[in-house]
């Protein structure tokens, strides 16, 4: 058997749950570190179906960082599956940025995003996206569903995707770096995780003044996913990535929670 082969089919033995139970929602808290300090925390509230998803997660600066630029955003988005792909239907971001408010909505009709509301408007700080590149794309949040639905159908995470956030497009790409066990002592998790190797280049949407070889340079990381509940697939336990400001960040899963079902 290649080894190819025989590696794609132990992370499926190791990282699938058969007989997974229904889809619940499940809380799953970050906090993001550069240079040794604190600078973002992220709570995030998955609820992963078989024919459906929403995601909804809340970002905030702490620190150093929120002096830097102070920043809180609520992003959300839910949609359905075409087997493996995501259907987005409709996201929103709304949040503030150094005290100024900034808001996205777009809708999807099938894989084409239809921009609802900008704030501030797109032209005040960046080009605009052509509309003939946006056909196809979809959400980062839905890009990342569809990554953890692949570890937990195939053992794998090499995809492709075009992603749209209202202001830039960007490509992107993720692809299977391994299987290896890792420890996590924020959540006292010790156990088999899917390696996962990420890159992207801003395509669309430069912001105005800066030099285009510098923002189109391709930034990347590694994800790490591993199973933390009966309910969801393999998420990240940790990431590793590029940040324009802070060089190489690191966030670490901390928190796991199944919140109560509240009776109709």
């Amino acid at each position: 058997m290649p080894t190819a082969m025989r590696k794609r089919l132990l992370a499926t033995l190791l990282l699938t749950l058969p007989g997974r139970p229904e889809a619940a929602p499940v809380d799953l808290t970050y906090t993001v570190y550069a240079a040794g300090l604190r600078i973002m925390e992220v709570t995030a509230r998955l609820d992963l179906g078989d024919d459906r998803y929403r995601i909804e997660a809340t970002t905030r600066t702490v620190g150093a960082a929120a002096l830097f630029a102070r920043s809180t955003q609520v992003t959300m988005v839910e949609g359905g599956w075409r087997g493996p792909e995501p259907v987005p239907r409709r996201y929103r971001a709304d949040g503030t940025l150094r005290g100024e408010p900034r808001h996205v909505h777009i809708d999807f009709d099938g894989r084409r995003p239809l921009l609802r509301r900008v704030e501030p408007p797109n032209d005040v700080e960046r080009e605009a996206v052509p509309e003939a590149m946006l056909p196809g794309s979809v959400d980062a949040l839905s890009a990342l569903a569809r990554m953890m639905r692949l570890a937990g159908m195939e053992g794998s995470c090499d995809a492709r995707a075009s992603t749209f956030d209202g202001r830039r497009l960007q490509a992107w790409r993720s692809r299977t770096e391994g299987v290896e066990r890792l420890t996590v002592r924020s959540i006292r998790f010790d156990g088999t995780v899917l390696r996962c190797g990420f890159e992207g280049r801003v395509v669309a949407g430069f912001r105005n003044g800066d030099p285009r070889g510098d923002a189109a340079r391709p930034f990347g990381g590694t994800a790490w996913l591993g199973t933390v509940s009966p309910f969801l697939p393999p998420v990240p336990v940790r990431l590793e990535f590029d940040t324009r400001w802070f060089g190489t960040a690191r966030a670490e899963l901390e928190g796991v929670a199944t919140p109560p079902v509240t009776a109709p």
